[in-house]
């Protein structure tokens, strides 16, 4: 993820892994779930704060896997919703930009 600062500097965070529902401990599939986006919730909320200079001191994440219908198949999904709490990011901020490799 890259964070533009209201002086338009960037950041761009550590790579980070999107956790693998099948990786997860839990006797049910929702369990497994549940386990993976706070995994990932975690992960992107840790590499917002160690970004350099504190430009990101506080935030809240959550994460939520879904499937998108395609042609014949349904595709896993992402989405993380980051809301800024901490005194540094007070305010309208830039939104985050997605720097993605291919899988």
């Amino acid at each position: 993820l890259t964070f533009t600062s209201k002086l338009k500097q960037s950041y761009t965070t550590k790579p980070i892994v999107i956790a693998k529902i099948s990786d997860q401990t839990g006797s049910t599939d929702t369990e497994k779930r549940d386990a993976a986006q706070t995994v990932t919730s975690t992960a992107v909320k840790d590499a917002l704060r160690e970004l350099p200079n504190y430009v990101i001191d506080d935030c809240e994440v959550d994460c939520v896997y879904d499937d998108a219908s395609g042609v014949g198949a349904h595709y896993p999904r992402v989405h993380c919703s980051v809301q800024f709490t901490g005194s540094s990011v007070a305010g309208p901020q830039y939104l985050l930009e997605v720097e993605a490799d291919k899988c």
